[in-house]
């Protein structure tokens, strides 16, 4: 409709001027010197209008001849971009199902006409290390300029994974720790860095590191105390004179597990019997563990009354427990209560035929003369430990 209405009024315009042109032709007179030249004045208008855009149209041309280059060359630019981005495709699609010949070479060469060559050469290096090609993994890698810091992050990542999956935990390590400098809170980063320290066995590293693997939540919350348990663990059974120093470090809601105690234990043992047992003793409350209670049992606490009084304590809510029962016998042994302790350490054999348990009921026979019954406790503690 607008456009049948625009035709409208130009026709109505052209109407109008050629009704003035017929009413009024107009008059034009152009002398110089002895030429003149006369005309009507709207022919003369016609005529200057023809004359312009007649000049219009060959400047149009000109300007199109003299960009003609130019536009050739951006067509040729954009088939190039084009094929590039259609090789790099078709590289990504090989890289993908496990062609990683081809994939690197459709890869590597449209790395240098796409807009893109670190997407380029970072799947050309994944490729070549999984054909083994270490140099050349290390050559692409070498190849790419990252443009800002996610570029870098990503040539950083992608090279420690790769490194990684080589074992090259030493040049791993490296490779994060600079991209730590860049992006301390970045969770892969973390992530990377908690997996490296690990297969280094770096348990200090990793000690310093945990603050911040939980205040970013890399793990789940029980992988997380597993893995600071783990840390302390390995800490004290390479703490040497320094154990007392590693156990102030551990936090408090972690001191009472199994893994810990069991470590700890016979190293204060050595130095404090007493403080050992009073460190057992109040695990050993909360949770009557069955290596804990064992480990009760062999701590020469100088109150060693007191220390049986204890571990009977257990006994009303564990009757069944072979770990507290033989653990009983020990303490008796100690106490010097011979009957009491032969029939903690029977009860202890109804449980469970433990080897460790007929070794001690063959010494306390041995020491009451029953030698020939301790030969037979010794024969079925061989033949348990056989089985």
């Amino acid at each position: 409709m607008k456009k049948l209405l625009f035709y409208f009024i130009i026709l109505l315009i052209s109407v109008w001027i050629g009704l003035k042109i017929a009413a009024d032709p107009g008059y034009l007179l152009i002398a110089y010197q002895k030429v003149t030249v006369e005309m009507p004045l709207w022919l003369a208008v016609l005529g200057v209008l023809a004359v312009f855009l007649i000049l219009y149209f060959i400047f149009r041309i000109i300007s199109n001849i003299r960009s003609l280059g130019g536009r050739i060359h951006a067509w040729s630019q954009t088939r190039r971009l084009r094929r590039a981005w259609a090789r790099t495709h078709r590289g990504l699609i090989s890289l993908a199902a496990g062609e990683w010949k081809q994939a690197e070479k459709d890869l590597v060469r449209a790395a240098s006409r796409t807009e893109t060559p670190i997407l380029n050469y970072l799947s050309a290096a994944q490729c070549a290390q999984a054909q083994q090609a270490i140099a050349q993994r290390d050559e692409y890698l070498g190849k790419i300029k990252p443009e800002g810091k996610i570029q870098t992050l990503a040539l950083g990542l992608t090279q420690a994974r790769l490194q990684l999956r080589e074992h090259q935990y030493e040049q791993a390590l490296a490779t994060l720790q600079q991209l730590q400098q860049i992006a301390p809170k970045h969770t892969l980063v973390l992530k990377l860095l908690k997996q490296v320290y690990l297969h280094l066995e770096d348990w200090s590293s990793l000690e310093i590191l945990y603050p911040q693997l939980e205040k970013y939540e890399i793990l789940p919350e029980n992988r997380l105390e597993k893995l600071q348990i783990k840390i302390y663990v390995n800490l004290l059974k390479t703490s040497g004179e320094g154990a007392s120093i590693i156990w102030s470090r551990i936090p408090k809601k972690i001191r009472q597990s199994p893994e810990l105690l069991n470590i700890y234990i016979p190293i204060l043992s050595q130095k404090s019997s007493d403080d050992a047992e009073e460190l057992l003793r109040s695990a050993l409350q909360k949770n009557p563990d069955g290596p804990l209670l064992i480990q009760y049992g062999l701590i020469e606490s100088s109150h060693k009354e007191k220390q049986l009084h204890a571990a009977e304590s257990f006994l009303k809510n564990h009757p069944k427990n072979a770990a507290l029962l033989l653990t009983l016998g020990r303490l008796c042994v100690k106490n010097q209560l011979w009957g009491k302790a032969r029939s903690y350490f029977e009860a202890s054999l109804g449980v469970t035929a433990c080897p460790k348990t007929y070794q001690a009921l063959g010494a306390l026979l041995e020491q009451l003369g029953e030698t020939q019954q301790a030969m037979e406790c010794y024969k079925k503690g061989l033949l348990a430990t056989s089985q």
